[in-house]
């Protein structure tokens, strides 16, 4: 397992044991992915707001050992179930 999947699943990790609601993580990775790529995680949430696909940027938090910056996307289940219908689509980057 390379370092940012490491990475992933740690921040996965802590969001699994503070954020309620949460259902499921899912790493996103792109063949343009480098080393230094930011880490992108879609997140399936019961309570967030249906706000459609709004990603919001992290710094890395180098004393919890998250060294790359990362990209989170909340959405709902229902926005989940329309974007798994390609009626929502995802950034390209």
């Amino acid at each position: 397992m390379d370092a940012r999947q490491l990475i992933a699943e740690k921040i996965a990790r802590l969001h699994k044991e503070t954020q309620s609601g949460l259902q499921k993580v899912f790493s996103i990775r792109s063949s343009d992915d480098t080393a230094k790529s930011p880490i992108r995680l879609l997140e399936i949430v019961d309570d967030t707001p249906a706000v459609g696909i709004f990603p919001i940027g992290f710094r890395p938090i180098h004393h919890l050992g998250i060294t790359l910056p990362s990209v989170i996307v909340e959405i709902t289940p229902f926005e989940y179930d329309n974007l798994r219908a390609r009626k929502l689509n995802l950034p390209h980057r």
